[in-house]
Parts: structure tokens; C-alpha cells; sequence
């Protein structure tokens, strides 16, 4: 005689490549989710860093030069 408990629990759901129809259905729309996700956060960025990237660059080059002359001044 075997006792049904709450050691005989089902682990389908924990396996890779088992997954249900209702997990399966669950998971669309999420790549278009995230694809909004990328892009709200990509363009802010490349909107600041692409008008002063040339800005930027001179201004790293100005401090490394002050910082390797400044011994000899």
C-alpha cells in the first residue's frame, strides 16, 4: 500500500521541453515586449551619445594629454 502525499508531486512543469499548451500561450507577445523594452531604452541612449561623441573624444584626449604632461610642467 503506498501513501499519496506531498512527496508524489508533479514536476512536469520544472523539466525543459515540457511545457504546456497554457505556459506556451503565456509566452506570446513576449518577444514583442521586449523588443519595445530594447528600443525605449537604445534610443535615449543614442540620442545623447551620437551628437556628443565628438565632444567626448576631445575631451578624454585633453586629459590624457594633461595627465602625461603634468609631471614636466
Amino acid at each position: 500500500m503506498r501513501r499519496r502525499g506531498h512527496r508524489e508531486q508533479r514536476v512536469d512543469h520544472l523539466l525543459p521541453g515540457k511545457a504546456t499548451d497554457r505556459q506556451q500561450a503565456s509566452r506570446s507577445g513576449s518577444a514583442t515586449l521586449d523588443w519595445i523594452l530594447v528600443t525605449a531604452t537604445m534610443l535615449p541612449i543614442l540620442a545623447f551619445v551620437i551628437p556628443n561623441s565628438k565632444r567626448m573624444m576631445v575631451l578624454v584626449w585633453e586629459m590624457f594629454c594633461v595627465q602625461v604632461s603634468w609631471p614636466f610642467l
